[in-house]
């Protein structure tokens, strides 16, 4: 199983030799020419996209034809906002006749009876609330003075919710009985007084849920619009339980009433007899005044009080001085208080223009207030895009100074329509709340983010004010890529943001982001061409801003796959390092890979990579094991591998990388003078291969079948590779086979610190490396101490603030920088850079250590 070391231990691992830059280049590896001389001879397996490489590597696509930087044919092209709404439908027909009912209207409310959507039915019957959206939604149909609550009464009290949940398309029908008839009486207590705000509840035969009921305020009951049937009477309240016409104490036991056509069904019904009597409900007089703005009485204003389902209760009417009083009504009961007065906008409760909310009936004085002069509102909505709003906005209207607010729904259709508000001055503001996705931010009318720039609606009395709104755009962000040598806009890059743009027009890509105020991070992609460019912008919504960004351009590796497997990999990209420097491993992209999609014959395109010569490590994909890219095909030992010369804004040919059929090697790494097992112990085969473990056991299961070099390396041992004493003698991997191969190790000589000679800055640290190998041996950070190779001599590079130097020790003509490492502790090293430590690059020494004198691998199929 393949570990990843942590970085501190993977600096222990040592590198390989590398060709030093004043080397000539192998003859089959050729520098084509800069990027535009290459897209003209460019051949069609460079021109086919290579595409997503793995859910770690990033978007790469080959050369196109024309140019460099000319867009993919098969950009994908903005992501347009989806909206979770839902769709109500249904069919109305006639009860007597089952025929459709054309012309019925269906109206869908909220909780608070506002309107949420209106539509009306066709020939055939059927209607369509589109864009719907809401938990609890109550729908009404009606068919000239004929309501009907879904899914059958005349009462929303007994009307059942629908809920439109995203996504879904509920069916509501309606069956209405348009032949009514009236049903009147009297209800008394057991004394005969009486029984005042008791009620008549009315079941239809056969029905588990009454359609209607009313209630006798004093001079008997009625209710009138009854469809035709026959019917079971509840009467309560007034203290006494639920009984059944006439006088029963269980339905079944109850008479029928019939209702007719036109006809008026009686009752007369007492209260059974109960010991002790019942106390009658308290009755209180609902008062109050209705006052204009400025405190001016509204004398002669109609003060109606209503029930549940807004069944009328009383009317009664203010004096000169705008007070008005409803005796004998029930105290506790909920009640619905509208005020209406030729020259006045009706209002409901203390000021709002529908019956939003109800109150509950006590002695406290109402004080409502009435705006002299009507006006309608009508208000028009659309999304940014020109469709239908996003459900859960909600409208909040209020007058110019903030004395007085109303908050509705906007209706499905993007509609608001109030039809008596008094004359004013008013500001419109929108909220939204998504059921899914993200919520838009408020804005005031017309379409602006905040309220110092909104504009004052008029309306004018007895007149209809319609006004259109739209939506905030989500912010917009217009990203300008050029290069960062040449100036040039690059196409065919992708832009990522709140989505992924990799369609430009005229060298911008334009892309939305939400409706959030920024910061966003803007990233920009042209693999593999240029390296990604990032930056940080503030968008507001409704606003588009723009941002440049300079991409600089990186060297590109063209090179073919071909896998000589059993089973060939298909759909996975092939990975690789790019491995450099004539001291030590170092790999581009802090240890990650670069990844690409072969075309179909094979043939890739890799990078964006710093220039310089490189070595290539490839991983294993499907059934092919890791290697070091050779010359001829692969190898496991990076001094045997191909050296490619990469320049920035060329494309670089590679030697084709063969991929056979991948072995293992397990083992254990000992301590050398007791042959127990190291604890914390590493084998490196390559970048990004690490094998760790507790025991000191190590395992590689993907490895090409080459000789290999793994590094083996343990906490205060000496890192020790095949050939070298301590390390098996040689590593030959042997395709579907795995091997056993133990590693002994050796302590090393302990350096306790090493010291910044002046003013230390606040990160540095010091890398030793073989003065022979340029293998990297350990590193050190910040003042820490190492462990070196006894009897072995290293050189010492020291990192700081973006600058380096070796170490030079003695003076004069005996200067050197190799360090002779001893079998005693060193204490502390000093390095000041300047004196003993020098902007003077070393060359490696002829020196080795003995060979290996066994432990060579044991195959194991």
């Amino acid at each position: 199983m393949r570990k990843r070391a942590p970085a501190v231990i993977a600096l222990l691992a040592a590198a390989l030799i590398v060709p030093s830059s004043s080397q000539a280049v192998p003859p089959n590896v050729s520098v084509q020419g800069t990027l535009s001389q290459v897209a003209a001879v460019q051949t069609a397996s460079h021109t086919a996209a290579v595409q997503a490489a793995s859910a770690t590597a990033a978007r790469r696509q080959a050369a196109p034809a024309a140019a460099p930087a000319s867009a993919p044919a098969s950009a994908p092209s903005a992501t347009a906002v989806t909206k979770a709404t839902s769709q109500i439908s249904g069919k109305v027909t006639d009860k007597a006749s089952g025929n459709p009912i054309a012309g019925a209207c269906v109206t869908a409310y909220n909780n608070n009876r506002q309107t949420l959507g209106r539509t009306c039915t066709g020939a055939d019957g059927r209607y369509t609330l589109a864009n719907a959206y809401a938990y609890t939604i109550f729908l009404k149909a009606t068919i000239d003075d004929h309501n009907w609550w879904w899914p059958g009464s005349l009462d929303q009290n007994y009307a059942v919710a629908v809920g439109a949940y995203p996504g879904q398309a509920p069916v509501a029908d309606f069956v209405i009985e348009r032949r009514k008839g009236t049903f009147r009486g009297s209800l008394t207590r057991q004394d005969g007084t009486p029984a005042i705000f008791a009620t008549a509840v009315l079941y239809p035969v056969g029905a588990e849920k009454p359609i209607a009921y009313t209630a006798d305020f004093g001079s008997g009951f009625e209710r009138t619009g009854l469809p035709v049937g026959s019917y079971h009477v509840a009467f309560n309240g007034s203290g006494y339980a639920t009984q059944w016409y006439p006088a029963k104490a269980t339905r079944a036991e109850g008479a029928t009433v019939e209702i007719t056509e036109g006809g008026t069904a009686t009752a007369v019904e007492q209260f059974r007899a109960v010991d002790p009597i019942p106390t009658a409900p308290q009755l209180i007089t609902v008062q109050g005044t209705v006052m204009q703005p400025d405190d001016t009485p509204v004398p002669n204003a109609q003060v109606s009080l209503y029930g549940n389902g807004l069944v009328p209760v009383t009317t009664v009417q203010t004096d000169g001085e705008g007070r008005f009083a409803a005796p004998n009504i029930r105290f506790g009961i909920p009640v619905y208080t509208k005020v209406s007065a030729a020259g006045f906008a009706t209002t409901w409760d203390a000021n709002d223009p529908e019956p939003y909310r109800g109150r509950t009936a006590s002695s406290t004085p109402i004080a409502i207030r009435m705006g002299a002069g009507s006006g309608r509102l009508k208000v028009n909505l659309k999304d940014y895009d020109g469709t239908l709003p996003p459900p859960g906005v909600n409208a909040t209207l209020s007058t110019a100074n903030g004395a007085w607010t109303y908050t509705l729904p906007v209706r499905f259709d993007g509609t608001i329509d109030l039809a008596e508000v008094p004359a004013g001055r008013y500001q419109l503001k929108l909220t939204h709340a998504a059921p899914s996705g993200p919520s838009r931010p408020a804005q005031w009318y017309p379409a602006k983010p905040d309220s110092t720039a909104a504009q004052d609606i008029t309306i004018v009395d007895g007149q209809t004010t319609e006004i259109t709104e739209s939506m905030l755009r989500p912010a917009t962000i217009e990203a300008t890529l050029l290069d960062a040598v040449t100036g040039a806009p690059i196409s065919g890059a992708c832009v990522h943001m709140w989505q992924e743009v990799c369609t430009d027009v005229d060298g911008v890509y334009r892309g939305e982001l939400d409706w959030q105020t920024g910061p966003y991070t803007v990233t920009a992609t042209h693999e593999p061409y240029h390296f990604r460019a990032q930056t940080s912008v503030t968008a507001r919504p409704g606003e588009v801003t723009k941002v440049t960004l300079k991409m600089a351009p990186g060297a590109v590796i063209a090179t073919t796959y071909r896998d000589q497997t059993a089973y060939p990999a298909e759909g996975s990209p092939v990975c690789v390092h790019t491995v450099r420097g004539r001291w030590g491993l170092e790999d581009d992209g802090q240890g990650a890979p670069v990844c690409a999609m072969p075309a179909g014959d094979g043939t890739l395109l890799l990078g964006p990579f710093q220039p310089g010569f490189v070595q290539l490590f490839v991983r294993s994909r499907g059934m092919a094991g890791a290697q070091w890219l050779g010359y001829q095909g692969g190898t496991g030992d990076r001094r045997s591998a191909a050296t490619v010369r990469l320049q920035t804004g060329a494309v670089t040919t590679a030697p084709t990388i063969i991929a056979a059929e991948s072995g293992g090697v397990f083992g254990n790494m000992r301590e050398a003078a007791t042959n127990k097992p190291v604890r914390d112990t590493c084998a490196q085969a390559g970048p990004g291969m690490t094998s760790c473990g507790d025991g000191g056991f190590y395992h590689f299961a993907d490895l090409g079948p080459y000789q290999w070099a793994i590094a083996y390396s343990g906490p205060g041992m000496v890192t020790v590779r095949p050939g070298e004493a301590g390390a098996p003698a040689s590593l030959m991997i042997i395709s579907r086979t795995e091997i056993v191969a133990d590693a002994f190790l050796r302590p090393g000589t302990m350096v306790q610190s090493f010291a910044f000679g002046g003013t230390a800055p606040v990160l540095w640290y010091v890398t030793a490396y073989d003065a022979s190998t340029r293998e990297m041996v350990n590193a050190s950070g910040s003042g820490f101490g190492m462990i070196l190779p006894p009897a072995r001599s290293v050189v010492l590079r020291l990192d700081y603030d973006g600058q380096h130097c070796w170490a030079y020790f003695g003076s004069g003509s005996g200067r050197t920088p190799y360090y002779r490492v001893g079998a005693s502790t060193i204490s502390r090293i000093t390095l000041t850079p300047g004196q003993n430590c020098l902007d003077a690059e070393p060359t490696p020494v002829p020196e080795r250590m003995p060979p290996a004198s066994g432990h060579r691998p044991r195959p194991r199929r």
